[in-house]
């Protein structure tokens, strides 16, 4: 019945269950090692980063024609207006016989809340829909994912690229996966201690951020010149929606579980 189980759990229990998170994820990240190599250098394609060239002599001419930046930025310019024709971005069906129009009435107005919602409160739903589109095209898969934000009071809903979301290499569906791992990049400590004060973290030091970044992100960086802060106060956390056997009944139920360092915090 507690918003965050780890307050219920013994430190054995937490640092049993977080190197058991931490554990799969490095397993998962591994088995997709070629993947990852692929993803940054069509990013690096699609940003047209400069490289010195050694084939098929030294200091061979690198240039890069602009074509996939250009296909995507066609495939988006076509893809926006499609998903997105207004102010009327839900659409709701109805089922089975209706003679007094009631169903449709109400899935009207269902229709008319939830565009409300995601145009209107998440202020940041349609600038993240227009950037996961121009990126779909080049990494050919992206995700959103929305929860109900307790410290704004309304649905979220927030862009989750491919290489901070991380699964088992067999899984065929996010669905059917035995766990699924966000990674969590850059989160001040402003937001770590707000987390911590509302009970969502448990109150202990977190030690020093850690700077790793992706090869994506890194291929992005170098296009834009820039260069990691050694000195960064953000951390990197694990959410991993997992299962558990924490009532020792042989069965595994859903949790999701977040992992920095050797802390975890237990989510029902």
């Amino acid at each position: 019945s507690g918003n965050n189980l780890a307050e219920y759990l013994s430190g054995s229990e937490l640092g049993q269950i977080g190197s058991k998170v931490h554990a799969g994820y490095t397993d998962d990240l591994a088995s997709r090692s070629e993947w990852d190599e692929r993803s940054a250098s069509a990013m690096k394609l699609a940003l047209q980063v400069v490289e010195k060239k050694n084939f098929p002599f030294e200091g061979a001419a690198n240039v890069k024609m602009p074509i996939v930046t250009i296909a995507s930025l066609q495939f988006h310019a076509k893809a926006y207006p499609s998903l997105i024709p207004g102010s009327d971005v839900v659409k709701m069906r109805t089922y089975g016989d209706d003679p007094d129009g009631e169903k449709a009435k109400r899935a009207d107005r269902i229709s008319q809340h939830m565009s409300y919602q995601v145009i209107e409160e998440d202020e940041a739903w349609e600038e993240q829909m227009d950037r996961l589109l121009i990126a779909l095209p080049i990494e050919g898969c992206e995700f959103k994912k929305s929860w109900f934000d307790p410290n704004k009071g309304h649905n979220v809903s927030h862009w989750v690229r491919p290489e901070d979301l991380v699964v088992p290499y067999y899984s065929t569906s996010i669905e059917e996966a035995p766990r699924v791992t966000h990674v969590l990049n850059n989160i001040p400590k402003r937001i770590v201690e707000e987390r911590k004060r509302s009970g969502f973290y448990l109150d202990k030091d977190y030690g020093s951020p850690i700077v790793a970044d992706s090869p994506q992100e890194a291929a992005r960086n170098e296009r834009q010149g820039l260069t990691a802060n050694t000195q960064k106060e953000t951390y990197t956390f694990l959410e991993q929606h997992c299962y558990l056997d924490l009532d020792g009944d042989e069965y595994e139920e859903p949790y999701r579980s977040e992992e920095h360092t050797s802390e975890l915090q237990s989510h029902s």
